[in-house]
């Protein structure tokens, strides 16, 4: 697993693109984690739906356009 240090410090972002064991971040998202945080696969992350569910993930794919994540732990 990757480097939690809590919820406090990790990087949040929110989507509409969320499974039940996985989210998909796209937009002007992407670019922001990959070319200004410079996250790669296995860093974790914060996801949120914008209806009160956060889930802690782990980037599993990187690509051009989307960034996709697989859970963690799933909060209310």
């Amino acid at each position: 697993m990757g480097k939690y240090y809590g919820k406090e410090n990790l990087t949040h972002v929110f989507t509409e693109n969320i499974t039940q064991t996985q989210a998909i971040i796209t937009g002007a998202d992407v670019n922001h984690l990959k070319n200004v945080l410079r996250m790669k696969i296995g860093d974790e992350l914060y996801v949120s739906d914008g209806n009160g569910r956060d889930v802690l993930c782990s980037i599993v794919q990187i690509s051009d356009d989307k960034i996709l994540d697989e859970f963690y732990k799933l909060h209310y």
